[in-house]
């Protein structure tokens, strides 16, 4: 069973919005990896994106395009999968 479309606004939106978060992530790694702070806060005033988070988001990111192109029980696995990783550092006690 295919999950329903909607229209094509809003599936460009969500596709920009996946997109965007992993853009934003690698740039964000690629700050922490080179020790540039301009790249990890996104501004002179802005609190830096912590590595952890950078790297949610480059999952994330491309999680959100798989999802609006497969089946329900995909999308299912997707988001389990999703949920354990957000839930795994507070069940352990870290990353």
């Amino acid at each position: 069973m295919e999950l329903q479309t909607g229209n094509r606004i809003s599936n460009a939106i969500a596709n920009v919005c996946g997109a965007l978060a992993a853009i934003l992530g690698l740039i964000a790694l690629a700050g922490w990896t080179l020790e540039l702070p301009v790249l990890t806060s996104f501004g002179p005033r802005l609190i830096p994106m912590a590595p952890s988070n950078a790297l949610l988001f480059v999952l994330f990111g491309p999680a959100v395009l798989y999802v609006r192109q497969r089946t329900e029980s995909t999308a299912r696995t997707c988001k389990m999968g999703a949920a354990i990783e957000v839930l795994r550092p507070g069940l352990y006690g870290g990353p």
